[in-house]
């Protein structure tokens, strides 16, 4: 151990007395991990989020270890795991440290570029970091030591509300969707699922390789969904989705309940009385003229359930390994 590198203070109403909730604490530990390995791959050169698990060497030289925890606000001391340590300059886990807490004031400011280490993936990472403000921690304060920088970091709401702003901005003139996200295909010929909304009939999305394993992992959750969309010119109805952004938002089960429950009733859906003819109209379902209409021919040949179900398996015990 090379000693503290970083301490990180959390302040706020759910920070009393030295207490914190362990959910938020384990989803700030995740998170935050997350957001410097991704930092990591942007200075290898890599885009951030790829398929996978990251490279051993990216794992191995970010791996952060708590070595003390203090009350008062509560703060956690962290440094990063070495077994011995690494030569001046050619420190991977402390560049990438450095460029992560530094460039949290770059992000704050107007201008447009993203910080050196920073790409997409990496303020995504951030941005559900920042759910934290949503539980009544109200400010992190990173004290960053390390050979060549000594900074101070505050990261508040504000920030929060500014590293959305830098996501959503280049995905403009894009539709938001939110719902279930259920029935994912990860064959190599075509990478779909679909989404749930509450209020409108299940949409067909599309996702490339490199959020493969952002879709396995949202699952069966409520998300909120970006991207370029096809769009039906008659109805106006959105009829597939290409996911260029995901955001899990059943973080807490009881939010995403009333969440739901809202949309339904600000649609009147919940006091509408639909017989079977109004709903087949509304979700464009036609009469079957024939059996073969029914047939659902959608699985290839040559792929095996099997294999399919067996790989989501191992990419779920990969991550729970992680």
């Amino acid at each position: 151990m090379s000693g503290k590198m970083l301490t990180v203070h959390l302040e706020g109403p759910a920070v009393t007395e030295g207490r914190i909730a362990l959910r938020d604490l384990v989803h700030f530990g995740r998170q935050f991990q997350s957001a410097l390995e991704r930092t990591a791959r942007v200075l290898s050169g890599q885009v951030s989020v790829r398929r996978g698990q990251p490279p051993v060497n990216i794992r191995r030289a970010c791996a952060l270890d708590v070595i003390a925890l203090q009350e008062g606000s509560f703060s956690v001391v962290l440094d990063l795991h070495r077994a011995q340590p690494a030569l001046p300059g050619l420190d991977l886990g402390e560049q990438a440290l450095e460029r992560l807490i530094e460039g949290l004031e770059v992000v704050r400011g107007p201008e447009p570029e993203l910080p050196i280490g920073y790409d997409l993936g990496v303020l995504v990472a951030l941005r559900d970091l920042g759910r934290l403000f949503d539980h009544g921690i109200e400010r992190l304060t990173f004290d960053l030591h390390t050979s060549r920088v000594q900074r101070r970091v505050v990261h508040d709401y504000a920030l929060h509300r500014r590293i959305i702003e830098r996501i959503e901005g280049p995905l403009e003139d894009q539709v938001v969707r939110e719902g279930r996200l259920l029935m994912a295909d990860l064959k190599e010929t075509g990478l779909r699922c679909r989404i749930h909304p509450p209020a409108e009939p299940p949409i067909l999305c599309s996702f490339d390789e490199a959020m493969a394993e952002e879709i396995v992992n949202a699952l069966r959750h409520y998300v909120r969904i970006r991207g370029p969309a096809e769009i039906d010119p008659l109805t106006e109805k959105v009829l597939k989705i290409e996911i260029r952004d995901l955001e899990i938002l059943d973080w807490d089960e009881e939010k995403t309940i009333l969440a739901e429950s809202r949309v339904v009733a600000e649609s009147g859906l919940f006091w509408t009385g639909y017989d079977v003819a109004a709903l087949a109209e509304e979700q464009g379902v036609q009469p079957v003229e024939s059996l073969d209409d029914l047939w659902g021919d959608f699985w290839p040949e040559d792929e095996s359930i099997d294999k399919f179900i067996e790989t989501v398996r191992r990419w779920r015990r990969e991550g729970l390994e992680t």
